[in-house]
């Protein structure tokens, strides 16, 4: 449930600072609403200073920040074409312990496979930039073994094996097992099985 705007705009303000020398970006942001989504936010707002520094996570375009941002406040996501900037946001998302958002990007990524986000690029990005246990890590391996992209490795693209990151081959050999062991009718994705677990504090349990 969104919070109520009359109770966001009675709140405090805090200068959130992303980046730095020339591409730094300052925004003037309602405290509870940032503690209220974000993890992170929750954590490091707790010493009542009214600016913060985000630090450099990885590079984000100021375009992945509003659309944060944005969703932070209107709860809606524009239409981005493009499996990067997807992604991109997708790891801001995480940094910055927002799982609503990560939810509603993997809502997109998962309507999009397997036709997005298999690059060697896409891959290798995701197996960098977000922790082992991510539903993430999960989507991709699987889409790559349940749409024939193992065949695809070993026939047509077998250039895959010098570029795709190792822990990604040794889940992709786990989950090809684990799948010869399954009934055919259990061999299919479940939007499901994908889920980012929110977890709230009893405070922000209050707002919904």
């Amino acid at each position: 449930m969104l919070i109520p705007y009359s109770a966001v705009a009675a709140s405090e303000t805090v200068v959130i600072v992303f980046g730095e020398g020339e591409k730094q970006k300052r925004y003037n942001l309602h405290k509870r609403l940032l503690t209220y989504h974000s993890g992170y936010f929750r954590h490091v707002l707790v010493d009542g200073s009214k600016t913060h520094h985000v630090p450099a996570f990885a590079e984000f375009d100021a375009m992945h920040i509003d659309i944060l941002i944005d969703w932070m406040y209107e709860r809606s996501l524009p239409d981005m074409d493009s499996d990067e900037d997807v992604l991109k946001v997708y790891i801001l998302a995480e940094n910055l312990s927002i799982g609503t958002l990560k939810n509603a990007l993997m809502d997109i990524l998962f309507d999009w496979q397997p036709t997005c986000f298999l690059s060697v690029e896409d891959i290798g990005t995701i197996f960098e930039s977000l922790p082992h246990n991510d539903p993430l890590l999960r989507l991709t391996t699987d889409v790559f073994c349940f749409n024939g992209c193992v065949e695809e490795m070993s026939t047509g693209r077998p250039e895959w094996v010098d570029h795709l990151p190792q822990a990604f081959l040794v889940r992709v050999i786990q989950r090809t097992y684990q799948l010869s062991q399954l009934p055919e009718a259990d061999r299919k994705l479940k939007r499901e099985d994908y889920d980012i677990v929110e977890w709230l504090s009893s405070e922000d349990k209050d707002w919904e």
